[in-house]
């Protein structure tokens, strides 16, 4: 109705409401959380807020450019074309993909996911051949009977179980799906509340340990934490957690052992500045 004069918005806002403007202002085309600028697609998408056909006859876009590199990317978003499109299923885990399809009722068989996967732009993208075999997809079912996230009756009819809807609703992968729901049910018998601590800090370690889940870019902080004499108290502090996970990678295990510590000791009130001291 026109009753705003101004809104500051994340890049969410700008790019998934009907949301019709006069001016769009970009103050920061960078998220800083992940040291990565916004794609041409993403530009193109928010300033398209501005002169909205219906709304107003043109529209403005005002880049503020903080750097001389920063001015040469915001030219590109002028001039350059959009990316191109890939599907989101390049790389995606083929048991994932099939719980889900599943799990939603877009597939009830064999033969049905089959189809599913013939109708995707993944395999439009193809220029022979199907995305996934037969034999892959035979494969994927046994594993996700394996794993108890399905059932197949003897007309190959599929039904999802309990435990394949929650761990599909989550994204896990499903061997991710089977392992919480194993170790927190042996966690769960042997809880009470003089072990609380230890029982929570089980689950902090399961959490950050499993190959979806656990940090993959912190070995600055890993470093710090050796420098700091820290990696033996970790260690001692999560003695026996993680007697689930294979001793093989020490790096990997160091690193879901000490993102856990983190996360525990800010459970527990530490400060952020605290925390920082530990890297």
């Amino acid at each position: 109705n026109g009753e705003l004069d101004l809104l500051y918005a994340t890049s969410t806002l700008s790019a998934g409401v009907n949301l019709p403007v006069k001016t769009v202002i970009f103050d920061n085309c960078c998220r800083t959380w992940l040291n990565q600028y916004i794609s041409n697609s993403e530009y193109l998408n928010m300033a398209g807020r501005a002169g909205r056909r219906g709304f107003q006859e043109n529209g403005r876009s005002i880049l503020v450019a903080k750097s001389g590199m920063e001015h040469e990317r915001f030219l590109r978003y002028l001039s350059g074309a959009p990316e191109k499109v890939n599907s989101a299923l390049h790389g995606m885990n083929l048991d994932r993909v099939c719980l889900q399809a599943l799990s939603a009722g877009i597939a009830t068989t064999k033969a049905e996911i089959e189809a599913f996967f013939n109708a995707t732009f993944h395999q439009f993208e193809q220029s022979s051949g199907a995305i996934f075999s037969s034999q892959e997809v035979s494969d994927s079912l046994t594993n996700l009977v394996e794993l108890k996230m399905i059932t197949v009756n003897k007309k190959g009819k599929v039904a999802v179980t309990e435990l394949g809807k929650r761990t599909a609703g989550t994204g896990v992968l499903p061997a991710t799906g089977k392992l919480f729901s194993d170790q927190l049910g042996e966690m769960g018998k042997l809880f009470d509340w003089q072990t609380k601590d230890a029982y929570e800090r089980r689950v902090l370690a399961l959490l950050v340990s499993v190959p979806d889940v656990s940090p993959q870019h912190d070995d600055f902080a890993l470093l710090f934490a050796d420098k700091a004499g820290l990696s033996s108290q970790v260690e001692q502090d999560f003695d026996g957690h993680l007697d689930y996970i294979s001793e093989d990678g020490f790096d990997a295990r160091a690193r879901s052992l000490f993102s856990a510590e983190v996360v525990w000791r800010y459970i527990q009130g530490e400060s952020f500045g605290d925390l920082a001291k530990m890297g």
